[in-house]
């Protein structure tokens, strides 16, 4: 056993508690992250249904006038 020197020992005991919560937090983030994909994809799926749009296709939403616009090149979601 190692003893060690009280102000090292509590600032070992500090990070790791910062270490465990940022990691919760961090899960948090990712589980808030994966929910908000798919309710993004799966309002993706209705617009393509609801307007004909090719799934595959990039697309451009345009502000202005609430239109979305084929993009020029790629393919995949907008």
């Amino acid at each position: 056993m190692t003893t060690l020197d009280p102000q090292d020992y509590w600032q070992l005991r500090a990070m790791h508690a910062d270490l465990e919560r940022d990691q919760a937090t961090l899960a948090a983030v990712q589980a808030r992250l994966a929910a908000s994909q798919a309710k993004r994809q799966e309002m993706w799926r209705q617009v393509v249904e609801k307007y004909a749009l090719d799934p595959n296709a990039q697309y451009q939403l345009k502000d202005d006038d609430c239109s979305i616009t084929p993009a020029s090149t790629g393919n995949g979601q907008p």
